[in-house]
Formats: structure tokens, C-alpha cells, sequence
């Protein structure tokens, strides 16, 4: 019986842990996989997630981007809920930037 509420209490905590880190305003350090899609400002989405900042300029996040796009990969960096402005064109789920890697697995 007391593994049982052990378990549903770990299970409750972890959510919580979970759900603040998205609702939460400081950047959080994450590793996400999937297949990069890329956007027409040659930044990436991968499992819904915008990624920023992968190159060091403009010019090499388009470079990156043709050579990402479709493909399967692994990247590190920080996710943040952006608060859009009025008026503001926004992406509607979290962002990530300051990335560490970013690499092709797939």
C-alpha cells in the first residue's frame, strides 16, 4: 500500500516539474530529437519547439537550415515561453535559444 502512494506521489511531483518548466519564465536547458523543419526565417522547428539561434549569423542559420531540413536531429539549448506583444507575429509554442549542439542523428 505505501509503494502505491510513493508512486502516485512521485508521479504528481513529476508533473508539476513538467508543467512549470513550460509555464515557468526562466530558460530551462533541454535536449530535444526530431525531424527539423525549417522556416521561412531559417529557423527551426523540432517537436514543436522553435529553435532560434543554432548559427552564428543570419547567413549560417539559412545554410544550416537547407542542410538540417527533413533530416533527423539532436539539439541542446535553453526553452523559454516567449510573451508576445501586441501586434507581435508569434510562434505559438515554446522557443530555444543560447543552443550548445546541434547535430544530425537520423
Amino acid at each position: 500500500m505505501n509503494s502505491k502512494i510513493f508512486l502516485v506521489a512521485g508521479v504528481i511531483v513529476l508533473l508539476i516539474g513538467v508543467m512549470s518548466m513550460f509555464m515557468g519564465n526562466s530558460d530551462t536547458r533541454v535536449t530535444l530529437s526530431g525531424q527539423f523543419v525549417s522556416t521561412k526565417g531559417c529557423m527551426g522547428v523540432i517537436q514543436g519547439t522553435l529553435v532560434e539561434d543554432y548559427g552564428n549569423s543570419t547567413e549560417s542559420m539559412c545554410d544550416d537550415a537547407v542542410k538540417y531540413e527533413g533530416k533527423v536531429v539532436e539539439v541542446t539549448g535553453y526553452v523559454y515561453n516567449h510573451k508576445c506583444e501586441k501586434g507581435e507575429e508569434c510562434f505559438g509554442g515554446p522557443y530555444m535559444r543560447n543552443i550548445e549542439s546541434i547535430e544530425i542523428i537520423g
